[in-house]
């Protein structure tokens, strides 16, 4: 503060003390205690900062999140109580001029909280993601391609694919999604509104290939005018609503070929946040004798591989994971089929 012992290390803040009092000599020789208790705060969110910082590179750890938040929660907290306490004594900051006031407190004071709070929201959803997936624990691929090729080396004769979960701008929060268009739409069992989240997949007669046979999903009923992908909508379907056969793709279809495009579907923007997590549900062992009806592969009671793919972007890249199956498994084992199939 200007006529202090140390002033000269802090001579450039002179001039945001001759604006804002609270920081000045008026609120000094009135006792006022805001400074006073807004610097102890600080303190506290500093070590908050290092706290976070130590639990995401020196001894990682899952509280780390709840660290940064608890931090970043506090300086948007200050930024709030800082705006109330100018406008709860009747401006404080009024004795500037319109135009001074403007440029040398609003928008310092809006522009800093808003960017700071952005960035650390941002970095915090990125280690959110890491510690609810268990990145840590996953085996990274460098493309989609090569983590679809190796769930079906492991795949000695057919399963499915299913989209668990999607995370686009647009929802903000995972959700069962609704997925792009059949690639088909002249094909005997296309239907254009089904929410199409399972494609199944069958290996080549002499075993070197894997095709893609089918998607399913939920037609819409023909009695209403509504969507079964709308859980609003859903809730007044004239019938219960029943798995169907929503796609055949053309003989010699690869897996990736039709797969890769739903999933790209989800990341097409370069939002940060834009993630997918699906199931490559593998069987050990072939239909019974006699099943031919393409649904009997959702519902098939034989032994089978469980592997979870995770594909996301993290500070401006995309990355590819296997997820650990002890993880993934148990968060997604209470999550049964959406809708029953046809008896």
């Amino acid at each position: 503060m200007a006529g202090g012992d140390l002033h000269w290390i802090w001579k450039p803040y002179a001039l945001y003390a001759q604006i804002d009092y609270v920081y000045g000599w008026p609120s000094f020789t009135r006792g006022d205690g805001f400074a006073n208790a807004q610097s102890l705060m600080n303190v506290l969110e500093t070590i908050l900062n290092l706290a976070y910082v130590y639990y995401v590179h020196i001894r990682p750890s899952s509280v780390a999140p709840l660290v940064g938040f608890s931090s970043a929660l506090m300086t948007l907290s200050k930024t709030v109580l800082y705006w109330l306490n100018d406008y709860y004594c009747s401006w404080c900051t009024s004795h500037n001029p319109p135009l001074k006031w403007i440029i040398l407190f609003a928008l310092p004071n809006t522009s800093s909280s808003i960017s700071s709070q952005s960035l650390a929201l941002n970095i915090m959803m990125n280690d959110y993601r890491t510690v609810l997936y268990r990145l840590d624990l996953a085996t990274s691929y460098p493309t989609l391609h090569a983590l679809l090729q190796h769930f079906m080396n492991e795949s000695p004769l057919d399963g499915t694919l299913e989209l668990r979960v999607v995370t686009t701008p647009s929802t903000g929060s995972p959700h069962i999604p609704t997925p792009p268009r059949s690639p088909n739409p002249h094909a005997p069992h296309a239907m254009m509104s089904a929410p199409e989240h399972y494609m199944s997949f069958a290996r080549s007669d002499d075993g070197r290939e894997v095709h893609a046979r089918h998607t399913f999903g939920v037609p819409p009923d023909p009695d209403l005018n509504v969507s079964p992908s709308s859980p609003t909508q859903r809730s007044i379907y004239a019938r219960k609503p029943m798995m169907a056969v929503t796609h055949e793709f053309p003989p010699k279809t690869s897996v990736i070929a039709a797969f890769i495009p739903i999933v790209e579907h989800f990341l097409r923007t370069d939002h940060e946040l834009a993630s997918v997590i699906f199931e490559c549900r593998s069987y050990m062992q072939p239909a019974e004798r006699g099943e031919v009806h393409p649904l009997e592969i959702l519902d098939r009671q034989a032994p089978y591989k469980r592997m979870f793919g995770y594909v996301g972007r993290v500070r401006g890249g995309m990355t590819v994971y296997e997820l650990d199956d002890t993880v993934t498994g148990t968060m997604f084992s209470s999550i049964p089929v959406n809708f029953p199939l046809p008896p």
